[in-house]
């Protein structure tokens, strides 16, 4: 029977060691929000929310918190500031381009 106690504890220590590891591996996520411009570029919010959802890095993007702004969570080892900016500044068609600056709600 000490055995199987000793077992268990030894199960027990290593699931509590797991979790330790994989709470620890868990990305700090960070918020941007971003003030949107740019001709016409409101019109074409989906096309934006979209092109940001394809960046590695970004786990959330939120279009809907306030008008004229889009708040990005991203996870700052995979993508950059710069990359989000970027992104957007790509958005553009024929008769519509999007820019964004920084700006809090």
């Amino acid at each position: 029977m000490p055995d199987m106690k000793r077992f268990s504890l030894m199960v027990g220590f290593l699931l509590l060691v797991l979790l330790v590891v994989k709470a620890e591996a868990q990305p700090e996520m960070q918020d941007v929000t971003l003030k949107l411009g740019g001709q016409s570029c409101d019109a074409h919010i989906v096309k934006v929310e979209s092109a940001l959802l394809r960046i590695r890095g970004v786990a959330m993007v939120d279009i809907e918190r306030k008008k004229g702004h889009v708040v990005v969570g991203y996870d700052p080892s995979r993508v950059s500031v710069a990359q989000i900016f970027q992104t957007v500044a790509n958005q553009k068609g024929k008769d519509w381009y999007c820019q964004a600056l920084p700006g809090g709600l």
